[in-house]
């Protein structure tokens, strides 16, 4: 992941409190929220999957959204959550640096097509497709959200081909769910 701070979430903490990530107050687990001190981001599961923030901070993700009945150890599909405050001077750079880093981590990955979704009328989310998920390397898609200083990274990963089509769907979903409100 990018140098710089990973934020790391704070289960049920208040929105109020400055900064932090959590859950929506909702009890089917839809939403979370992350507060700056210049934006709050609204982060949207695709409809039929949930947040699970606990367990994705214990392995040093910021949340993980997943399909109804499934659970952060047993899945056939996962979308992680990176949420990182970091100055980055060229995005589009720093795609590059974060796919080869990708790349070096799995040597056999290989990204076949970049693509973007708009989730406001200004601001879109560009992301990676790469070319062979479910067979040596789990990882489907790598998305990439900037703003100001806050860089959220998704990464959609499939346990098997079978899942790549339902896949891609929820995660342009999750991507277009994602609202930010300047302060």
């Amino acid at each position: 992941m990018p140098k710089g701070g990973l934020i790391y979430p704070f289960l049920l903490c208040l929105i109020f409190s400055g900064r932090g990530l959590s859950a929506a107050d909702t009890p089917d687990r839809d939403y979370i929220y992350y507060e700056t001190e210049r934006c709050l981001f609204q982060f949207g599961a695709p409809e039929g999957w949930f947040f699970d923030i606990e367990n994705a901070q214990s392995e040093g993700k910021s949340a993980i959204i997943l399909p109804e009945g499934s659970n952060f150890y047993k899945f056939d599909m996962a979308i992680y959550i990176w949420i990182y405050n970091i100055e980055v001077e060229n995005y589009r750079e720093f795609i590059t640096k974060d796919s080869l880093r990708l790349i070096k981590e799995y040597p056999k990955l290989e990204f076949s097509k970049t693509d973007s979704v708009f989730f406001d009328s200004t601001r879109y989310a560009l992301y990676l497709e790469t070319a062979d998920p479910g067979g040596p390397y789990d990882i489907a898609y790598a998305g990439y959200i900037g703003v100001g200083d806050i860089l959220v990274i998704y990464q959609c990963d499939i346990k098997d081909r079978y899942y790549l089509a339902e896949a891609q769907a929820r995660f342009r979903e999750a991507l277009g769910r994602v609202r930010v409100v300047i302060k």
